[in-house]
């Protein structure tokens, strides 16, 4: 059993804890968390079904999580927001077997130690001299709290073997 469909039995959820859900799965495998902006921009969208009751008491079932993290898998797949509509609309009917596999299947292969993406630079008021933002940086996850992102048009393999210096200074300060 997934640790995904083990979720099915907290259902029905708050917004809040359908993004804290959404999150502890995500963080297991390693990948990026959502936000409550985003589970409204999917709403508005279309992309995970409205809340049942109303605004104040409303309330998220194992459909709109499946639904949000399958939306989450398929955007970072390259799927546009149309074809991603109709394919979660399989969750909404209560087809969850191919959803669920989709999104476990995208947690162990695209955030296994060492898996490499591109990722676009987000703005970073800290670092915002130096950010490049729109620019396609390497994403590697090394485990499923640690993220290295590698600035586009460095040296990966010469990025790596700096990081790995810095990493066995730091353990030494330990």
């Amino acid at each position: 059993m997934s640790l995904l469909s083990t979720y099915r039995k907290y259902a029905p959820f708050t917004a809040d804890r359908l993004i804290d859900a959404a999150n502890a799965i995500l963080t297991s495998g390693g990948a990026p968390t959502l936000t409550k902006r985003t589970l409204r921009f999917y709403t508005a969208q279309s992309v995970v079904p409205r809340p049942l009751g109303s605004p104040k008491f409303a309330r998220y079932g194992y459909e709109h999580l499946l639904s949000l993290l399958s939306a989450r898998a398929l955007q970072d797949q390259g799927m546009k927001l149309h074809q991603i509509i109709s394919e979660v609309e399989e969750a909404q009917r209560g087809h969850y077997a191919r959803l669920e596999g989709l999104v476990d299947n995208w947690l162990s292969s695209s955030f296994a130690g060492g898996a490499v993406r591109e990722v676009p630079v987000a703005y970073d008021e800290a670092n915002a001299a130096e950010a490049k933002v729109g620019v396609l940086n390497r994403s590697i996850s090394l485990t499923p709290n640690a993220t290295l992102h590698v600035v586009a048009g460095t040296s990966l393999k010469q990025e790596l073997e700096r990081v790995s210096e810095a990493l066995n200074s730091v353990l030494k300060q330990l």
